[in-house]
């Protein structure tokens, strides 16, 4: 299965995620203050 950077993902991507496709709603990247920074997404099935 190809890997993809967390920062590729954007709304309208579908995903393959423990054998099952789900589509990508909302993805917001988050900087906290304390730690590192991430990728929070919204998923729901298709």
């Amino acid at each position: 299965m190809p890997k993809i950077n967390g920062n590729e993902i954007k709304s309208g991507n579908v995903l393959e995620h423990d054998g099952a496709l789900w589509a990508a709603v909302k993805v917001e990247h988050v900087k906290p203050g304390k730690g590192g920074a991430f990728a929070q997404v919204e998923l729901k099935k298709p």
